[in-house]
């Protein structure tokens, strides 16, 4: 225990940067401003759902369909086939 404190005792902690002082570098990259951030338009694989080109994320609770449903869309990605339309979804 007397290690861990001693560590994080001479550990360097994080200050956030004055609004007048240039810290351009001194963190690294970690994130992006929000007001630095480009509006761009956004073409869609799946239409409102998966975007093409960004990250998608499939959660839920075991058993619920992730894996069915990501087959059933590289199935009509790898065919050609259109997806899904609200109606479709919501009648399964």
């Amino acid at each position: 225990m007397d290690d861990l404190l001693r560590i994080v005792d001479e550990s360097p902690q994080w200050e956030p940067p004055s609004s007048s002082a240039d810290t351009s570098g001194q963190f690294g990259d970690v994130g992006t401003l929000l007001s630095d951030v480009v509006e761009e338009s956004v073409e869609w694989l799946w239409e409102g759902r998966i975007p093409l080109g960004k990250l998608t994320v499939i959660d839920g609770d075991p058993g619920t369909g992730k894996s069915a449903l990501t087959t059933d869309l590289a199935a009509r990605v790898s065919t050609g086939r259109e997806m899904p339309t609200p109606k479709e979804v919501n009648e399964r």
